[in-house]
């Protein structure tokens, strides 16, 4: 998947997640509100139809390490949650 920076700054980063939709965006942004040093997730999504998502992330810590954190810890999620699937 590709992602384009559109800004970032010490406190604040904003990405665009190319050709992906409110799925993936919210999954993402509700990860981000689990972390100690957000102070701000959300995203916009222009037009559902032909607009990718575009996330933004305020933090008291380097948004880029917030963002990884918040990622890690999805992903650990989501495997955990494969693994129990595969006990079925």
């Amino acid at each position: 998947m590709a992602v384009r920076v559109l800004q970032e700054s010490q406190n604040q980063l904003t990405l665009e997640l190319i050709g992906q939709d409110h799925t993936l965006a919210n999954f993402v942004r509700r990860g981000l509100l689990r972390h100690k040093d957000t102070e701000y997730a959300s995203y916009t999504i222009e037009h559902a139809l032909v607009s990718d998502p575009v996330l933004l992330l305020t933090s008291r810590s380097e948004p880029k390490k917030v963002l990884l954190q918040s990622l890690e810890q999805l992903r650990s999620s989501l495997s955990a949650l494969h693994d129990n699937v595969k006990k079925l």
